[in-house]
């Protein structure tokens, strides 16, 4: 079994929300919204951390207070997933992101959820 990258658009998202632990691999943004996974032994400040979803979940859960959960879809628990967002410190009720085809897929989308929910500054 691998570890699951976050996709680039997730990444960008956790360097914006101030994600800065430093990862085995990076994103580099080219030109035209296209971008290349490097490894970051060879990478520069200005390249994109490529975390794992478990250790962006690790990092939300530790330094945001923002919790997810991912559980088998009561109508079809073998083939769908959902996500629920437990923020803790904006005392927000907990949010049903929807029903997905893989438990990868459903924390992908929880995780850009979740970072949305952080503000900077």
């Amino acid at each position: 079994m691998k570890e699951e990258l976050i996709k680039f658009e997730t990444a960008k998202l956790a360097k914006e929300k101030g994600f800065s632990v430093s990862c085995e691999n990076s994103y580099r943004e080219l030109l035209n919204n296209e971008y290349q996974l490097i490894n970051s032994i060879h990478g520069y400040d200005f390249d994109i951390n490529a975390p794992t979803q478990s250790l962006l979940q690790r990092w939300l859960r530790e330094e945001c207070k923002i919790h997810m959960e991912i559980i088998p879809y009561e109508e079809d628990p073998i083939n769908k997933w959902c996500c629920v967002l437990y923020p803790l410190l904006c005392m927000k009720e907990p949010s049903n992101l929807g029903e997905f085809k893989t438990y990868e897929q459903a924390l992908e989308i929880g995780l850009l959820e979740a970072l949305k929910l952080i503000v900077v500054g």
